[in-house]
């Protein structure tokens, strides 16, 4: 499901609250980056799910670390064992692919330095 306020991210239960917590802060800032960088509103995924070790096998043979992955139908899974930054790092990660649909991963993750950057500073 897809909604336009990521504020109201839901993380599933199998993510440690601590680590969501610490985190959730920085969710809008992040989407808010990445519709500037798009030029348009957003519809972003409105769960976070956790990957299975099935998935993370098929991340790992799709040549990715199997830490997060990106569903085209509007699904986002993280690993759960990521540490918070790790985890705000994968889910703009993830969102960046929902938002480029069809950018490589180098893409990506130039786009994720810029997100980064506008959000922290960095």
């Amino acid at each position: 499901m897809l909604r336009r306020r990521p504020g109201r991210t839901r993380f599933a239960s199998c993510f440690n609250i601590l680590k969501v917590n610490r985190i959730k802060k920085y969710v809008e800032p992040i989407a808010k980056a990445i519709e500037e960088l798009a030029g348009r509103p957003i519809d972003f995924p409105e769960a976070v799910l956790c990957m299975t070790s099935e998935d993370e096998e098929y991340a790992k043979g799709q040549g990715a670390f199997g830490m997060g992955m990106y569903i085209p139908n509007g699904v986002v899974k993280l690993n759960p064992r990521l540490s918070a930054w790790e985890l705000l790092l994968e889910l703009s990660h993830e969102w960046l692919h929902h938002a480029f649909p069809g950018y490589s991963e180098e893409q990506i993750d130039a786009l994720n330095d810029q997100v980064m950057s506008m959000v922290f500073g960095r």
